[in-house]
């Protein structure tokens, strides 16, 4: 073991550690502030979807292996599996389900830097270069702290319109979307550090093939997880795999015995893969869902995510140690490619597409970019296939471009390290550690701001969809479990009001009504009718029709009659109508039997 490798090791777990600290801090302040008799739901980023998460659990909990969707009442077969939803199942029988999301989330966070460890020991860098990876890695971002918005993905705040016309007008990814970067994921959602670990396991097993099967044992299972838990991520891997091969053939330090392994490897997504298409056959509500539109907002949104760390690594492409004429050429064709793509984009309606031309283009230049400037170390042709591929990735023509973004930060922050210390070393010592140290402040603002955001929700009880709070209130952990004890119960709550805070645009207090339909759905597993905008088929229509056929103060009696019929309902969640005078919503409690009734919601057994 190298002097290196002896310093490494004790630095890694510290950053391991505190990035596990770091991601729970929010969690624990929600705990410390808890209202009496109310609920934490985990995390107040993106409610509705963790909601989702947890009806799988809560169904793994009850002894399901097979699941269905708890956020629709059309008829459906119990055939989706999910091995780590169904894991953290069992897990939560002895947790509750907030207490294993949140044990998983820093356990997996906790080996991902593990790994991300490990794979820098496979490097020849220097103990400066392999500390600056870790930490762009782990805690980078982009440009989003220049724009910051608590809400939504438009630039709204007047201090911010400065840079909109940078980012498309658009908030950059690393302001929202969690699982193009490590620590927010770790920070959000732990179905994100589980499908990175198993990227970055795979890919260093690919690397360890190169000499061994050995590696095969373990990477083949890992890929059978990653396509059954998050299916995106392997067509990620496939295109980086390819431009790792191209790279490994120019470099020569390609063989066929390699080739097979990884080929071996990659077999593993066979039985998932078959069981996926299995189920998208057999079940129309998977294929309404499987159909739901996720697209990348726009190239300049995703350069300006990972802008300070795409600077570095064109200085690491043209400061290649045999970099010749060729090499830095290619960085400023490259250079030219990245700041032309933006244009290729264009807009349709709410889309930002390329088309399937000149997606080939971009890709097939990443794919020369590759080629040109590989080396003999097969660790940086891994990483110069992951930056240029990657960045095109996500603008597949295809309804899911956006899941393509997984752990963009990841060769972007790996690779700028070792353009950075490039920059470096024209400087001392200690003006090298004040330039990192400003460098280190700039790209990780973007994490510190989302930190600040989860503790601001968390203070203010509101989720980032608005519509969903930050704790249960004691009305509806009770209603929560009055229907646990209600197995195949179909619900129809009514939907959430926001609370726009006047003269701020991008604040929002409690709901006014808090929306229980995803939530009884994840924390009961009853049926909602409308419950989760990408989970309940037509969910906008259904959501009309509740509010329009059954809420409203205008509905009669025989259109509330028979939209119960239409739903199936078996139970309502409305507004104690007494504590909401001025509202126009009806006092349904005609409807049925109250079983319960608080100051907020009261709870009604269908009868009719």
């Amino acid at each position: 073991m190298t002097d290196r490798d002896q310093l490494l090791r004790p630095f890694v777990i510290k950053v391991a550690l505190a990035a596990v600290a770091l991601a729970l801090l929010p969690a624990l302040f929600a705990w410390a502030i808890q209202p009496e008799g109310s609920m934490y739901l985990g995390t107040p980023f993106n409610t509705d979807d963790h909601m989702v998460y947890f009806a799988w659990m809560k169904q793994a909990q009850n002894g399901a292996f097979f699941f269905d969707n708890r956020f629709t009442t059309d008829s459906q077969p119990r055939q989706t599996i999910h091995l780590y939803f169904w894991l953290l199942g069992q897990v939560s029988r002895f947790t509750g389900l907030v207490g294993a999301a949140t044990l998983a989330r820093a356990l997996l966070s906790f080996l991902f830097v593990v790994l991300l460890g490990r794979l820098v020991h496979r490097t020849e860098w220097d103990l400066f270069t392999c500390k600056f990876a870790l930490i762009l890695t782990t805690f980078g971002g982009g440009l989003g702290f220049l724009v910051w918005h608590n809400f939504g993905r438009a630039i709204l705040l007047p201090t911010a319109r400065i840079f909109a016309p940078l980012f498309g007008n658009h908030l950059p990814i690393d302001v929202w979307q969690a699982e193009a970067f490590v620590f927010p994921s770790m920070l959000t959602n732990g179905l994100f550090m589980a499908s990175l670990c198993l990227i970055l396991g795979i890919l260093i097993a690919v690397l360890e093939a190169h000499n061994s099967w050995r590696p095969v044992l373990w990477a083949f299972p890992c890929m059978t997880v990653l396509m059954n838990i998050h299916s995106y991520d392997v067509l990620l891997l496939g295109l980086v795999l390819l431009g790792l091969l191209i790279a490994s053939i120019s470099a020569g330090n390609f063989s066929m015995a390699w080739l097979a392994r990884v080929v071996v490897i990659c077999s593993g997504l066979i039985p998932s893969a078959w069981w996926f298409l299995h189920v998208l056959k057999l079940d129309p509500v998977f294929q309404s869902r499987a159909a739901t539109p996720t697209y990348t907002s726009g190239m300049p949104t995703l350069l300006g995510g990972i802008a300070p760390t795409l600077v570095v690594v064109a200085v690491a492409f043209y400061t290649s140690p045999d970099s010749g004429s060729r090499r830095k050429l290619a960085t400023w064709i490259w250079a030219a490619v990245v700041s032309g793509a933006g244009f290729a984009a264009y807009r349709t309606g709410n889309e930002f597409l390329m088309t399937w031309g000149v997606w080939g283009a971009f890709t097939l230049a990443a794919l020369a970019m590759s080629w040109s400037m590989s080396r003999r170390d097969p660790v940086w042709n891994l990483l110069l296939a992951w930056t240029t591929l990657g960045l095109f990735a996500p603008f597949v023509p295809e309804l899911f471009q956006r899941k393509l973004a997984a752990g963009l930060i990841i060769p972007y922050g790996l690779l700028g390290a070792v353009g950075l210390s490039e920059l470096m070393k024209r400087f001392e010592r200690n003006q090298r550690n004040l330039v990192a140290t400003v460098f280190i402040t700039l790209i990780c603002a973007t994490s510190v701001l989302w930190i600040r955001r989860e503790l601001e929700l968390t203070r203010d009880n509101v989720a980032t969809t608005t519509v969903h709070p930050a704790f249960l209130s004691p009305d509806a952990v009770h209603i929560v479990r009055i229907l646990d004890k209600e197995p195949g119960a179909v619900v129809v709550a009514v939907p959430g009001v926001p609370n726009p805070i006047e003269n701020h645009l991008d604040r929002f207090g409690s709901p006014v009504i808090p929306d229980l339909n995803a939530i009884v759905s994840g924390l009961a597993g009853v049926y909602t009718y409308a419950g989760h905008w990408s989970e309940t088929p037509d969910y906008g229509k259904r959501h009309d029709d509740s509010i329009i056929h059954l809420f409203s103060n205008r509905a009669t009696e025989h259109e509330q009659v028979e939209f119960l019929q239409r739903s199936k309902a078996d139970f309502i969640i409305s507004i104690n109508s007494e504590n909401y005078p001025n509202w126009p919503y009806s006092d349904l409690s005609h409807l049925g039997q109250v079983v319960y009734q608080g100051k907020q919601f009261i709870l009604v057994r269908v009868t009719q």
